[in-house]
């Protein structure tokens, strides 16, 4: 209905402004017949010509441009992280904002736009692990397991793999291919991590406790998976050894989520960090 409008207000000021013109050039308009509808419709014409080659073109993009801010605040601003991150660091929200909004701009789909937007959520969440809670970190390693033990439980251990070290590797939509279960605890767990990051609490970091845990942990594993865990040293150099990998590493994070909560806490910001 508003195009319908808008289309009739132009058509009508085109007019007007073609018959100005035409009375402005045309002395006498009923002796002058013939020249005054000449230069009416050479105006129209040529205004009708601008309209369409520029004016619209122009409108239609200032239009779209809104409607993609528009959205973009009633959609993605409302959801998870994205809500969280706009309060607690708003500079963060923004560089998310504008890569998503100039992807959809450029005639991405919402789901291009938003793989676009997620290794800069990414970076940001890992900036922020320094200074967050136990309580998050947990809920971040957990949901980072939890994912890395779907893929493999069903056989796909390189996407296992991928999950843990290489995700670029992987299919743009892998994300929507997860249950939704899973989408729902990671937007959780990285809510608590900028909550939390965003109190500016200072939080258990203990180096030497950390690398003491680390060779515990590190000789269970070799207990029950032999010299392959030194694989996981250099993961992206054994493309071949993806299964063993994910495996090792899936019981590598088991082990320290079974830690005491201050302990996994000091281990998992080490772990993060580095």
């Amino acid at each position: 209905m508003s195009e319908l409008i808008i289309d009739f207000a132009v058509g009508v000021t085109m007019w007007g402004i073609a018959m100005f013109l035409a009375n402005r050039f045309t002395k006498d308009k009923e002796i002058n017949k013939a020249k005054y509808y000449t230069i009416l419709v050479i105006v129209i014409t040529a205004l009708i010509t601008f309209n369409n080659t520029y004016v619209q073109p122009k409108f239609n993009e200032w239009r779209n441009t809104n409607n993609i801010d528009s959205e973009f605040e009633k959609t993605v601003a409302k959801m998870e992280p994205y809500a969280t991150l706009r309060t607690t660091f708003p500079e963060d929200y923004n560089k998310i904002k504008d890569v998503i909004i100039n992807s959809l701009k450029a005639k991405d789909t919402r789901e291009q736009a938003y793989q676009k937007g997620r290794p800069i959520l990414l970076n940001i969440l890992m900036s922020k692990i320094k200074i967050s809670s136990d309580e998050a970190l947990t809920s971040l390693a957990k949901v980072f397991v939890d994912t890395a033990n779907y893929f493999y439980s069903k056989g796909q251990a390189d996407f296992a793999f991928d999950v843990i070290y290489n995700q670029k590797n992987m299919p743009r939509n892998w994300y929507d291919s997860l249950p939704k279960e899973f989408i729902d605890a990671e937007a959780a767990a990285d809510k608590q991590i900028l909550i939390s990051a965003a109190q500016s609490e200072v939080y258990n970091k203990d180096t030497d406790k950390a690398n003491k845990i680390f060779e515990r942990i590190a000789s269970e594993l070799y207990a029950e998976h032999g010299d392959k865990v030194e694989l996981i040293q250099t993961p992206l150099a054994h493309p071949d050894k993806k299964q063993e990998i994910a495996k090792i590493t899936i019981d590598f994070y088991n082990k320290i989520l079974k830690l005491p909560e201050t302990d996994r806490g000091i281990v998992l910001r080490q772990l993060f960090a580095n």
